[in-house]
């Protein structure tokens, strides 16, 4: 009786096995993010880039962090908003992602100062473009402390401004974060007297699953617990 069990389990795994390892191999190509996704600026821009128009630039900066280092906006004349833009690994299925959290600071206010808009974060994708704004008037003009800005990854919070947001928070192609909030008097008379502003500790806050492997591992067991159980009866 054991060895007619043993042997139906085992057909029963080979016959598994490769739906299985195909599964994973799937999977694998479309997981979603399970785990944090963390950069610091601790030593370099680690993949961020800046998106600038004119004299704008974006550097790393080794000495204005939360600690450390930071992602650093300096305005310049014939500018816009300036944003970082974020690298691979940041990218792809957010289905599992809560929360999007960075640190802001303005570092400096320059010549007749305004601020026009409020924290900012698009997103792009196949499946859509969203984008995540709070109202300008909850940004204090201070240069004295870093602010920690929540992004939920809900529907609710943000404004889709195509496709879908299911389509859209599966594939996420494009992350931009606004990194400068103020902007100066007559641009052209104030050209050496602009806004300076800095991002640190972008991170994706996900929440953690089952890695396939694991699944993947646990599978013989239920197969044998189950044929166990079907020789019972």
């Amino acid at each position: 009786m054991f060895y007619k069990f043993r042997e139906v389990a085992r057909r029963a795994f080979r016959q598994a096995l490769p739906c299985a390892l195909g599964m994973m191999a799937v999977q694998a190509n479309s997981m979603p993010i399970d785990s944090d996704v963390v950069s610091t600026f601790d030593t370099s821009l680690e993949g961020w880039v800046g998106v600038t128009r004119g004299t704008e630039v974006v550097f790393h900066s080794s000495t204005v962090g939360n600690p450390a280092g930071s992602a650093f906006f300096r305005d310049g004349r014939g500018g816009g908003n300036g944003k970082i833009r974020a690298p691979e690994q940041f990218l792809g299925d957010w289905s599992l992602v809560s929360n999007l959290l960075y640190e802001h600071r303005i570092i400096y206010l320059g010549g007749e100062p305004r601020i026009e808009s409020g924290w900012t974060v698009d997103i792009q994708g196949p499946g859509g473009a969203a984008s995540f704004v709070t109202d300008p008037l909850k940004v204090r003009p201070s240069t004295e402390a870093w602010v920690e800005v929540i992004v939920p990854i809900i529907e609710s919070e943000w404004q889709v401004t195509s496709g879908n947001w299911q389509d859209l928070i599966t594939d996420v192609s494009l992350l931009d974060i606004e990194i400068e909030l103020v902007f100066n008097g007559n641009p052209l008379s104030q050209a050496n007297d602009r806004d300076q502003d800095a991002i640190d500790n972008v991170r994706l806050v996900s929440v953690p699953v089952p890695s396939t492997l694991m699944l993947l591992a646990l599978t013989p067991l239920l197969l044998i617990n189950h044929l166990r159980r079907r020789s019972r009866t």
